[in-house]
């Protein structure tokens, strides 16, 4: 949660017994915290640029949905969920696991267009509630369709210098612009445009020269990009309107291509053409069972029962009335976590704070 939060820091005390520090816990604990700590660090290109864009135009990185969507009565009620920066949505889980599914639950809200799950690129339809499911090590942030992220490297401690390396996560569907802001921390800053053009056969992404000062920037900076949510398709990368070679993967099970590394000087451009034969790039992914395997591993139920309701799982999500042959074996908040992954229906009751109704 503080990872998705305005400031991330961690607090002492002079009290013995109230530990702060994450190795104070046990080894999960640690592990969790570390991984957290070290996507913070990988945020820093992304939320100094939020920061700058906060500087110069006064829009915060962190907001309520009512303030993009003032007109929209769901967008007064997503109280656990806002925009992250330009191109994400939180909504970390605020609630304790359930004791039977050992997972925390979350309803979000995602305004109109297409959305995807930033971590594992499951996609979602806009102006619609859905509800999450997760772990201690689990957040729900999602990517508008076109978003532009970038990442600096994970490390245990790489400073806050402007990095020699640099992860770009591009979700299709939409056509975008990302400007990455950097500076030398006093009198001189730089510009970095990055553009996707999107329609449904081809994707196009585009990083400019740089525009500024370059003295704080590493004269040469290797680019990875992510395409996010597409499938395997013929890519054409050109430097300077040159074609050059370039390493080129397939992440069948996460759906993603993954171009790069590239190195590219300050007054370099590149430009990757990601082009199919098919009606669309988007990857075409039915969720749903992975979610349910997911939650049957979390959750306290007999192995042998969880082994009998994975076997039945392709039917279940053809014909979710199946749920009821196991309403003696399992239990009730079980069950409707289950048919809530499978149907995407469900209820939840919302307190308004303000008066606790």
């Amino acid at each position: 949660y503080g990872v998705f939060s305005p400031i991330f820091r961690l607090h002492c005390t002079n009290n013995a017994y109230h530990e702060r520090r994450p190795w104070g816990y046990d080894a999960e604990t640690f592990r969790v915290t570390g991984e957290a700590m070290r996507l913070r660090h990988a945020l820093i290109p992304y939320l100094y640029t939020m920061s700058w864009r906060d500087h110069t135009t006064s829009v915060p990185p962190i907001r309520p949905m009512y303030y993009d969507h003032p007109t929209r009565e769901e967008a007064y009620h997503g109280s656990d969920q806002y925009t992250f920066g330009s191109e994400l949505i939180a909504a970390p889980f605020v609630r304790p696991a359930d004791p039977e599914t050992r997972m925390s639950r979350q309803v979000v809200w995602l305004p109109p267009g297409e959305w995807y799950h930033f971590f594992d690129g499951h996609a979602y339809v806009g102006d619609a509630w859905h509800v999450l499911y997760g772990g201690l090590d689990d957040i729900p942030v999602f990517a508008k369709a076109g978003a532009i992220v970038p990442l600096g490297p994970k490390v245990g401690w790489g400073g806050v210098r402007n990095p020699e390396t640099l992860e770009v996560h591009v979700f299709p569907g939409a056509s975008n612009r990302f400007v990455l802001y950097e500076d030398d921390d006093q009198s001189t800053h730089s510009l970095t445009h990055f553009r996707q053009t999107w329609n449904p056969q081809q994707l196009r992404f585009e990083i400019g020269p740089v525009q500024g000062s370059t003295h704080h920037l590493p004269a040469l900076r290797e680019f990875t990009l992510f395409f996010r949510g597409v499938e395997s398709a013929s890519v054409a990368v050109e430097i300077n309107g040159e074609e050059r070679e370039c390493p080129v993967e397939y992440d069948e099970s996460r759906r993603v291509l993954v171009v790069g590394p590239v190195t590219l000087a300050p007054d370099e451009a590149l430009t990757v053409a990601i082009t199919t034969g098919a009606d669309t790039l988007v990857a075409a992914r039915d969720w749903r069972l992975s979610s349910c395997r997911k939650l049957l591993r979390a959750c306290k139920l007999d192995t042998n029962v969880k082994s009998l309701i994975d076997s039945r799982l392709n039917d279940i999500i053809a014909h979710p009335a199946m749920l009821a042959d196991f309403e003696l074996l399992v239990s009730a908040s079980i069950l409707r976590a289950l048919a809530e992954i499978v149907t995407g229906v469900g209820a939840h009751q919302i307190t308004d704070p303000a008066d606790g109704q």
